[in-house]
């Protein structure tokens, strides 16, 4: 068989087992290639679609002339020691890298094998933040004569080892159970990779891929068809025996406590499997399982994550930096806390006493140490500490590399710090209880003892495990490496000594003449040209050079035989001598790298069985205490407020506070203040509510925020809002999106209707329920019906819920309005007449509002787009308002407000007004729940609008979201006019004004009349004025 005969036999094969995207990368000497035929007779291989995915370029491997064909085939490649680059491009377009590799170099005929198959879920190098494989085992039985699904699923984490296993079941009447909890726990994971694996399955492929949106996933489906034999019970306790040896006198299952997880075992079976088959080193000394259990948290059913934006939306493009609760939240210092971070948000616990730890421990570290916050200090340790985790998880499976030690030494150098000032400054019960304990710490400080005491770790971080050419380790632990190292040193004195005795002849700097090294052509002396022809005059009559080693032994070398080579800049010097202790020198180099390498394997194998438990806790300690770190950092950051848990009478789930804000849209929306509400729902005889309003008023972010500040507070956070009393929720349902799912085939409609279906079959007294306009996908009639009966069946169920609505109809059907535990709200809208705009004041009131909104709108919305534009050119025109756009001064409280015009009379701005004085601030900044500095708390004014607000004549209320856009919120106080005695009473006014009257006699006649008839003078103006009704 020819070298491209194999390679497409091995591309066919392993496309076959893992799929189109596989591409096998084949060594042929110095290079990774890879090929493909492709005429009229065949088309073989993935040259041309790697080759537009990378831009590598595709020639013919032999003569450029004669047609492509297995013995002309195409070829593109890239050097070896650039495979990392490429890997990584392949991987990030989720290929699966089969990599073979030859077995020597410079030898005719090389043995070649596969050594490496890497694919995105099972990248041991992988920066990413989170690499996990996941598997999907799904199983259709019946029930009572109904079709149910089975379920397990499992994931690994094979950067950290972290693994997980979840079993799930559904009930007769809850078919998509399954479904949906399998969408929840992908989206919750995010893995680089998904495998597959049905049994008896009514439902198809296509139907299982589009219902779990997973089709832009590394996916394989039933890729272990054909090995049925791996779920029976002898393969699967001998494949468990092997990964777990340590269960004792219990099987193997019993340990791992997955005995009674028939369908997330086999998930698992294939989870291990499918690593095992791409390189079995990365099972290797596994953590038992999580067994996830879903009673032990606040469950974010279905889609609820996406909703509520907790994570960010890939699909989503956006500006802020914060595109989701987690990055506006994630105030860690490690990846440690970052990772326990997002868990704790996508899996909020129900347990109070940890919940009420975490609040205690916030508020610790919000306390003052030396006129500074506790977690300032604590911060300040954690900002030095690497992703130890996975560096631990490297020293596990052997695949850490000495320098990479280096950072482990100098997170714990830190780590033990930490320890120090939180036991010597700090005496909280709650702060020492998350310290490892104190037979924890002592083994800790004796593991890092017995490492430095065996390695050198300032030689240590120079090499990785293929370069070692120092001993790494003290002098005298291993005698046959420092005999090596010995040797090492006596053969790199003849080079030290022959460049001595160059600068000696020539009068050059030692260091101008270089030893360097290349595979090819292994050691020479290197120095510049210029410098190369002095050395070569210098030698001109000396004909022996003799160097010295030591004491007995010194070399010779015939300058005759000394070889000069020029190159563009450089001299090239080599001698049959200097190839001679090159190769003894690379000899040895190869020696002490494989004694100094199978050593430090050994020493990483004893650390972690030595203490493998021990740095657990040490990764859970620092990852808590980071994660509490960056809780008390966004307490004062964002002004949150501790929440209380508080069990109610009917042992009902609750949430009860004044004040709530959506954490997201306060802080990306910071040129309007945010308008908080208060918020009661569970308890008070109000399960339910109904919220009427316009669109854009700020229906959606109150539910929103109702949903995010629970999930905060169960995460053990403080929270957006103030006198925040809660029972913790058990489920969080939210149907807030109003799109179709063309993936599944469906209407608006039909998948509100099958959201509500599964709400309706899961909810109990302790869910939460946010629905957004429900059945805005059908007639009124049949909404009114649909939405009506899931608010009865809701609230007969004792569940919190707030639906969104327009229908205001709802509000006078006598079967709501016999609901005593369902209220009416509205946000109102109010139409502002001389401006043409809707005022949205965003605060929740009492009852259903007017339902007249429609009209409102249109009349806000009733100006033709070209009679505007034309408007506001001759606006411009008749203002002489600046050309120029935009001016460069930006203030000097917040940089992103632009210095333009005065926001009340459009005069030039000559002040930037706080509109909540400075002098409220707190020490931290802080008006309430911004900062002083935010921009809705900042206007433009000229110097006359900036006189008249401290004057009192001018009030500044704030900004206010209209439809047009944002407006200031304003209005001046009338000064009180001095009142005048007036010269004429009121039966005199009504006398003068009785001869326009009666004789209607013009004001020269009455003027005359009046002073005759009446002895009044009275001119010409008084009787204008009171003639026109002006006088009085």
């Amino acid at each position: 068989m020819t070298m491209i005969d194999d390679y497409l036999s091995l591309q066919d094969q392993y496309e076959k087992k893992y799929g189109e995207k596989t591409i096998v990368l084949y060594e042929c000497g110095q290079f990774f290639e890879i090929y493909g035929v492709v005429n009229d007779q065949e088309k073989s291989g993935r040259i041309y679609e790697i080759s537009d995915l990378t831009n590598l370029s595709v020639s013919k491997k032999g003569s450029k002339y004669a047609p492509i064909s297995r013995k002309n085939p195409l070829m593109a490649g890239f050097p070896n020691h650039s495979y990392e680059k490429w890997k990584n491009i392949l991987l990030k377009h989720n290929y699966t890298i089969i990599k073979i590799e030859q077995d020597s170099h410079g030898t005719k005929n090389p043995k070649r094998a596969v050594t490496e198959i890497i694919s995105p879920g099972l990248n041991v190098e992988s920066h990413s933040f989170n690499n996990y494989l996941l598997s999907i085992y799904l199983e259709e039985s019946t029930y009572k004569n109904k079709p149910i699904l089975l379920s397990g699923v499992s994931t690994i984490d094979i950067t950290t080892g972290e693994n997980i296993i979840y079993e799930i079941k559904s009930k007769p009447d809850d078919y998509n159970y399954v479904l949906d909890e399998l969408f929840r726990f992908i989206r919750t994971y995010n893995p680089a990779e998904i495998i597959i694996n049905t049994e008896n399955l009514s439902l198809t492929e296509n139907y299982v891929i589009k219902y779990l949106e997973i089709e832009g996933f590394n996916l394989h489906y039933n890729n272990y068809k054909q090995s049925k034999y791996l779920l029976e019970n002898k393969y699967r306790k001998k494949l468990l025996d092997k990964l777990f040896p340590n269960h004792g006198l219990l099987c193997a299952e019993e340990y791992l406590d997955i005995n009674h997880l028939p369908f997330g075992t086999s998930s698992y079976i294939f989870l291990l499997q499918f690593s095992y088959d791409h390189n079995e080193t990365v099972i290797h000394k596994l953590t038992k399982p999580k067994i996830w259990q879903s009673n032990d948290y606040l469950i974010l059913s279905y889609d609820s994550i996406s909703q509520l934006n907790v994570l960010p939306d890939k699909n989503l493009k956006t500006s802020s930096k914060y595109d989701s609760l987690w990055s506006l939240l994630d105030k860690t210092s490690t990846t440690l806390g970052r990772r326990f971070l997002r868990e704790s948000l996508l899996n909020p616990i129900l347990d109070p006493i940890e919940l009420n730890k975490r609040y205690r421990l916030i508020e610790l570290l919000l306390s003052k140490h030396n006129g500074c916050h506790i977690y300032s200090y604590i911060e300040n340790y954690l900002q030095k500490i690497f992703d130890i985790e996975r560096l631990h998880r490297r020293m596990t499976i052997g695949l850490l590399e000495p320098k990479a030690f280096t950072n482990l030494d100098i997170s714990y150098q830190f780590i033990i710090q930490l320890i120090d000032f939180i036991t010597n400054s700090i005496t909280n019960e709650d702060l020492l209880s998350i310290l490892p304990q104190n037979n924890t710490i002592l083994q800790f400080k004796e593991f890092i003892n017995d490492y430095t005491s065996k390695l050198n770790m300032e030689i240590v971080s120079r090499f990785t495990q293929n370069n070692i050419k120092t001993s790494i380790f003290r002098d005298g632990l291993y005698p046959k490496i420092d005999q090596i190292q010995i040797k090492i040193q006596q053969l790199k004195l003849f080079f030290t000594n022959l460049r001595k005795y160059f600068s000696e002849i020539t009068g050059l700097d030692f260091k101008s003449i270089e030893l360097k090294e290349t595979d090819k052509e292994g050691h020479f002396i290197s120095l510049t040209k210029n410098r190369g022809q002095l050395l070569k005059d210098k030698l001109k009559d000396i004909k022996t050079i003799n160097i010295k080693i030591d004491n007995d032994n010194t070399i010779t070398i015939n300058v005759s035989e000394l070889n000069f080579r020029n190159l563009s800049t450089t001299s090239k010097i080599t001698c049959p001598e200097i190839k001679k202790y090159s190769e003894k020198l690379n000899f040895q180099y190869s020696k002490l790298s494989k004694k100094c390498l199978i050593q430090f394997k050994e020493l990483l194998s004893e650390y972690d069985k030595k203490y493998s438990k021990i740095l657990n806790n040490v990764v859970h300690f620092i990852s808590y205490i980071d994660f509490v770190k960056s809780n008390s950092k966004c307490t004062i950051q964002y002004n949150y407020h501790r929440p209380y848990i508080k069990k109610s009478e009917l042992n009902n789930s609750y949430i009860k506070a004044d004040n709530l804000r959506h954490p997201i849209i306060e802080k990306i929306n910071d040129s309007i203040e945010y308008i908080p509400n208060d918020v009661t729902i569970g308890t008070d005889n109000k399960n339910g509510m109904l919220l009427f309003g316009v669109n854009a008023v700020g229906k959606s972010s109150y539910m929103k925020a109702m949903g995010l500040s629970i999930i905060m507070a169960q995460s053990g956070m403080y929270v957006p809002a103030e006198n925040y009393h809660y029972h913790p929720y058990k489920n969080l349902f939210t149907r807030i999106s109003g799109n179709d799912n063309i993936f599944k085939g469906q209407s608006t409609f039909a998948v509100e209707m099958s959201e509500l279906r599964s709400i309706l079959k899961r909810a109990d007294n302790n869910s939460l329920i946010l629905g957004d306009e429900l059945c805005s996908g059908t007639e009124t009639t049949s909404g009114l019906a649909i939405v009506a009966s899931g608010v009865i069946s809701l609230n007969k169920i004792g569940s919190s819920f707030i639906f969104a609505t327009h229908l205001h109809q709802l509000s006078n059907m006598n079967r709501i309005l016999e609901l005593k535990n369902v209220n009416y709200y509205h946000m109102e809208t109010i139409f502002d007449q001389s401006t043409g705009s809707l005022i949205y004041n965003r605060k929740i009131k009492n009852g259903s509002g007017n339902a007249i909104y429609g009209l409102e709108v249109a009349k806000a919305m009733d100006l033709d787009p070209e009679f505007i534009q034309m408007a506001n050119t001759i606006r411009q025109e008749i203002m002489g308002i600046k050309k120029n756009i935009v001016n460069r001064k930006t203030s000097q409280y917040n940089a992103s407000i632009i210095i333009d015009s005065c926001q009340i009379c459009q005069k030039d701005t000559e002040e930037v007004h706080h509109i909540k004085a400075q002098e409220i601030a707190n020490e931290n900044n802080m008006i309430e729940h911004h900062h002083k500095n935010v921009k809705h708390n900042l206007i433009q004014l000229c110097h006359q609008c900036h006189q008249d607000v401290h004057h009192g004549n001018l009030v500044i209320k704030g900004y206010i979201q209209t439809s047009n856009g944002k407006k200031v919120d304003y209005y001046r106080e009338e000064k009180k006019k001095k009142i005048r005695k007036k010269k004429f009473n009121k039966e005199q006014v009504e006398i003068i004004l009785s001869y326009k009257e009666i004789t209607n006699s013009t004001k020269s006649q009455a003027i005359r009349l009046l002073e005759l008839n009446n002895q009044l003078k009275v001119s010409n103006n008084i009787v204008n004025q009171i003639w026109n009704n002006s006088y009085l």
